[in-house]
């Protein structure tokens, strides 16, 4: 240093100085560009989320305002009343009919129960009744004990759905039985794959009642709902399940995967709702992120 000119030692500490703000700056903005990630992350989770909190909300205000309305129907009154299990079908088929043309529900299915909870007609299948539900459907037990209604996610021999279920009572408020709409959730996952992301409904493997096809399994689940994402399942397939749980999300080659959980009216877990962001998107968003850091570190 003592044989440098003054011009060439202030080169050299300017040349370090900047070397070492260089260095400095570099690990700055690449904790920022991390944090930006993460609440990327964190951002895309919530709005997963959200989105399908919304939409299973809807399926259930549709479903207690259809079994309330169809509930209130004098032949299927009547029908309990008496014992007349054909009156109950034909207003059912009528029903059924009228919502086909003037409603989105094309296939509803509507169960009623006698007051000590046994099934008095099934409209998808009304050849079978008289079996008792009380062992393994819940809601039904309550609503004819209670009188309340039940709006919730509950397992039944056709797996996971949402059901509905309201009390019947005649003119003089007579406690007739009970009556519950059934839905699906195939329109949630036919929305959220219109929307470019996608939606599976997995229920616990352990509750199922019947037995469930190979092609229905996923890891140690059910997959409840008939529309299938097949690029998205085959993905879903290879993911680690516990890391998922545990980080809330998951970033596969593919996707962003993030879930809630699916409980019923008695805060039991039956499953999760199971829902996912192409990687693509969420990679936009961070290359976006890291193109500011390395600007600005230029």
């Amino acid at each position: 240093m003592k044989d440098l000119s003054i011009g060439k030692k202030f080169t050299l500490i300017n040349v370090m100085v900047t070397v070492l703000v260089l260095v400095i700056g570099y690990f700055i903005l690449n904790k920022y560009k991390n944090d930006l990630t993460n609440e990327v992350y964190n951002d895309v989770k919530i709005e997963l989320n959200t989105l399908s909190k919304i939409k299973i909300e809807a399926k259930f205000e549709a479903g207690i305002s259809n079994a309330i309305s169809i509930s209130n129907d004098s032949l299927i009154k009547e029908s309990l009343l008496s014992n007349n299990r054909q009156l109950a079908i034909n207003a059912l088929s009528t029903l059924s009919s009228n919502m086909k043309k003037s409603t989105p529900f094309q296939n509803i299915q509507i169960h009623i129960h006698t007051k000590d909870n046994h099934s008095f007609l099934r409209s998808w299948k009304p050849e079978k009744f008289g079996d008792d539900l009380s062992s393994f459907r819940a809601s039904v037990v309550k609503v004819n004990q209670e009188k309340v209604a039940v709006n919730t996610f509950e397992v039944g021999e056709a797996g996971l759905s949402i059901r509905s279920v309201v009390p019947i009572f005649d003119s003089n408020n007579k406690h007739l039985g009970s009556m519950e709409f059934m839905q699906g959730i195939n329109s949630v996952a036919t929305s959220f794959d219109e929307q470019g992301k996608a939606f599976l409904l997995l229920m616990d493997g352990k509750l199922a009642i019947s037995e469930v096809k190979d092609e229905n399994k996923l890891n140690n689940y059910v997959i409840s709902q008939k529309f299938i994402n097949k690029e998205f399942l085959e993905d879903t397939k290879k993911i680690d399940f516990n890391k998922l749980f545990e980080s809330k999300y998951l970033m596969s080659e593919k996707y962003f995967y993030t879930y809630i959980d699916v409980i019923d009216f008695n805060g039991n877990k039956l499953g999760i709702a199971l829902t996912a962001e192409p990687k693509q998107k969420i990679q936009i968003a961070i290359n976006n992120a890291s193109y500011i850091i390395w600007v600005t570190l230029f």
